[in-house]
């Protein structure tokens, strides 16, 4: 599966400014950011550490609800993987990925669940890393002078951490070797106290009114220059069919104010048009967003 995913990505092109609707905000990340990335980045701002204020007698529905978000402390690190060439010196690959912990006291399923993600994204680096060394190899000995090293990059941003629901999105990187690099969005979703990951039919009551949101959003909101046929792609995703052995799945985040869709570069648009997101407010009784 590793090497399907790794595959997939070296099929897009270019990277651009990517077409944000809505977004999420940053975490704050305890080591510096690997240099050199060889595709453009989606700005994003810092997330201020946030203090949760002492709860009055009574709270009204808004301050119930402002009261929620982003009252958890997570901090990111960076895991880093290199892999040289047989003379032990020269760099064929490197690539990181976040290593994602919770500050606060309590929540130990929570805790487990991230320590879990973080791992398994640690291990899959280094294979995929390793896995590029002799393509790496076989291209540095026909360029040497203008060589490159290859490169993967998984970063992650905090979209909701509170005590009902911890949300990020992952922006997956790479670059190996031409002109272009390659990108992708991931995104993750837990129960804050039982640790589980949801999924899309835990967060939404009617996949059919989701369905029509976004077809009727992306019809009209200034997404000019989609895919032919890009309604069966967000169909499929939608509703996690499985066409020619592959699963397509939705890319969404719960923030606070509601759902963000994701679309990967080259998923249901061009290259050019980016990553394109559709926030979909709490208030859509006929999805039914879950909020608590």
């Amino acid at each position: 599966m590793k090497k399907k995913r790794l595959l997939h990505l070296r099929s897009a092109a270019i990277l651009s400014l990517a077409l944000t609707l809505g977004g999420c905000t940053q975490a704050e990340n305890t080591s510096e950011t690997a240099a050199e990335p060889s595709v453009q980045e989606t700005t994003v701002s810092s997330q201020e550490e946030s203090q949760t204020p002492e709860a009055p007698t009574q709270q009204t529905e808004d301050e119930t609800s402002a009261a929620k978000q982003e009252s958890l402390h997570p901090a990111i690190e960076e895991n880093v993987s290199q892999v040289y060439a047989d003379d032990g010196s020269t760099l064929l690959c490197e690539g990181s990925s976040p290593i994602i912990t919770l500050e606060d006291d309590g929540y130990d399923n929570l805790k487990k669940s991230l320590e879990k993600y973080s791992s398994e994204r640690a291990d899959s680096l280094a294979n995929e890393a390793a896995e590029l060394k002799d393509m790496a190899q076989e291209q540095l000995s026909m360029f040497a002078d203008s060589f490159y090293p290859y490169s993967i990059s998984y970063t992650a941003e905090i979209c909701r951490a509170d005590p009902q629901f911890f949300s990020f999105t992952e922006q997956l990187e790479s670059f190996t070797g031409g002109a272009h690099g390659n990108a992708a969005i991931i995104c993750h979703n837990y129960d804050s106290q039982t640790g589980a990951e949801l999924q899309l039919t835990d967060a939404v009551s009617d996949l059919d009114a989701l369905y029509a949101y976004l077809v009727d959003f992306l019809q009209n909101g200034g997404c000019e220059g989609l895919f032919d046929g890009w309604e069966e792609t967000v169909r499929q995703s939608v509703y996690e069919e499985t066409v020619d052995g592959y699963t397509h799945k939705l890319q969404w985040v719960l923030t606070s104010e509601g759902m963000d869709v994701y679309f990967s570069p080259y998923e249901i648009g061009p290259w050019a048009m980016g990553t394109i997101t559709v926030s979909i407010p709490y208030d859509q009784p006929e999805i039914g967003i879950i909020n608590s």
